[in-house]
């Protein structure tokens, strides 16, 4: 899986070096998003921006970069402006995906908030399907893992569901403490 900050800065990079200006490369809001610039963000809503622009290596949008920078400032800032809280790159990853996969606590708790769908899958490794709680739950993020579990937006028979793979990425990573959230919530371990 490819961050958006890296697509965006190699793309920032390819173009400054062939002499071409930088101005207009990207949107002004994704810029902003992407130097974690929240007055910029907020004065370009107010100014009328698309809060969902993207662009076009990737489908990265503003909330996706705030994500990734867990930058739970602008992450608030582009939801209260209407963002959709689900707008995937082209891949599938969405904001929650991204700040789960890093470890970003307070911007998973926003997007969850703002009504984030934990069904929704990105593409991991191997072209294998992974939504939210499996990435975290790979990557070792136990208060990520806590968080979505403590949400209360999944069932017992969602947990059990839904954490059967975490708990194999977990353990088989040496996860502990993740191993000890998803038992605590009543994962099954078979």
């Amino acid at each position: 899986m490819f961050s958006c900050t890296g697509l965006l800065a190699d793309a920032l990079q390819t173009w400054e070096a062939k002499g071409l200006p930088l101005e207009g490369v990207l949107p002004p809001l994704l810029t902003a998003a992407l130097n974690d610039n929240r007055v910029d963000v907020v004065a370009l809503i107010r100014a009328g921006a698309d809060v969902d622009v993207g662009e076009v290596s990737g489908g990265c949008t503003p909330l996706l970069v705030a994500a990734h920078n867990s930058n739970a400032a602008v992450v608030l800032a582009l939801l209260r402006a209407g963002a959709d809280v689900d707008k995937a790159r082209d891949d599938g990853t969405t904001p929650l995906i991204i700040a789960a996969m890093k470890g970003h606590t307070a911007v998973v708790m926003a997007l969850l908030g703002a009504g984030a769908d934990l069904r929704k899958v990105g593409v991991g490794g191997f072209a294998i399907y992974l939504g939210a709680l499996e990435f975290a739950a790979h990557y070792g993020h136990d208060a990520v893992v806590a968080a979505i579990i403590e949400a209360g937006l999944l069932e017992m028979e969602d947990i059990k569901r839904l954490c059967a793979e975490p708990m194999l990425f977990a353990a088989s990573r040496g996860h502990d403490a993740v191993v000890s959230v998803l038992l605590s919530a009543g994962a099954g371990v078979d």
